[in-house]
């Protein structure tokens, strides 16, 4: 198969995973661009779902942990169809999948998140999108635009709930930081540790996105406000999607991003209806429910990212909680 130049994303990052994708193009035979596309993402999902595991294997026994019969299922659903080229489509797969994790930043935790949407740049210029129905992911300085209109006071949010519950709690240790003003408040960064007493007496601000497309608007309302707030559970990020694909490259970014806690389900917005949804299935998580507003999605409490039981208020991976974004490569 060919590829036209003009299919190419402009976007330097994505253009480079392009061509890193268009191998696995011509292996086997033919096979379409957006067939690959799906099965990258695919295993994106389920390698970055697993990640958790993987290194709390690897810190308590030195190996990593084994995946289950169910998760192992999908690697062989995505790459037999490759016959004879499965080890190939995989070092490609993979290749691909090193360069969207070097690609995406990770800045200090006392700065906003730095966002990077090359999957939804990937999707729309090369993934193939199904713009007959009219999809067309919101570009990411549109969505930023949106997103400050709509949570610019996301972190002044968090804050403020911040010195409500350390004042209904009665704890001590917060002295010093209640002293700062706020805007050294919202740059300083306060460990898990402290805020575990606090998790009784708070609410984390909840962000919803009724049609996530690749989770293009969440990473920028993720923007709004110090990293540390999203790697430490204060906020929680929700979306919905109808299209299965896009509700993986939705997990896939919050992943890679290290935003967390999230909940991205696979169902229809408008008629409140949730579908079977395989990664979930795969990964051993029941099928949620939505539920009409002011409420949000519903999920379980141990998402895929999850792998270490620590309280409800802030379900975050133990090693990401202490050094924020996970450094693979």
């Amino acid at each position: 198969m060919t590829v036209k130049r003009s299919d190419y994303p402009m976007q330097p990052g994505a253009l480079a995973l392009a061509k890193s994708l268009e191998r696995a193009c011509h292996l086997s035979g033919y096979r379409h661009q957006d067939d690959v596309f799906e099965n990258w993402v695919t295993l994106c999902e389920m390698a970055l779902a697993r990640l958790s595991d993987h290194l709390a294997s690897t810190v308590r026994t030195g190996q990593v942990a084994e995946d289950p019969p169910a998760v192992r299922a999908v690697f062989d659903r995505v790459l037999d169809p490759y016959k004879d080229d499965r080890v190939q489509a995989y070092t490609i797969f993979s290749e691909a999948f090193a360069e969207l994790m070097l690609a995406t930043s990770d800045g200090p935790a006392d700065s906003p998140l730095a966002a990077s949407d090359l999957l939804g740049d990937l999707y729309m210029a090369w993934g193939r999108p199904n713009t007959a129905a009219g999809q067309f992911f919101t570009p990411l300085p549109v969505c930023r635009l949106m997103a400050s209109v709509s949570t610019g006071s996301l972190a002044e949010t968090v804050l403020e709930r911040l010195r409500a519950a350390i004042a209904e709690a009665g704890t001590h240790g917060f002295e010093e930081w209640l002293a700062l003003a706020p805007d050294e408040q919202a740059r300083t960064p306060l460990s898990r540790f402290a805020l575990r007493s606090l998790a009784p007496a708070l609410a984390p601000v909840r962000v919803l996105d009724p049609c996530c497309g690749a989770g293009t608007l969440l990473l920028a309302a993720a923007e709004q406000a110090p990293a540390w707030m999203s790697w430490l559970g204060l906020i929680e990020y929700h979306g919905v999607d109808v299209d299965l694909l896009c509700v993986r490259m939705t997990r896939v970014n919050l992943m890679l991003h290290a935003i967390h806690p999230w909940h991205v389900i696979w169902g229809d917005s408008l008629r409140l209806q949730t579908y079977t949804d395989p990664s979930r299935e795969a990964l051993g998580l029941p099928t949620p429910k939505l539920t009409l507003p002011p409420m949000v999605p519903t999920a379980s409490s141990s998402d895929p990212i999850l792998s270490e039981p620590i309280p409800a208020a802030f379900p975050i991976p133990e090693a990401s909680a202490v050094f924020g974004q996970l450094h693979l490569f």
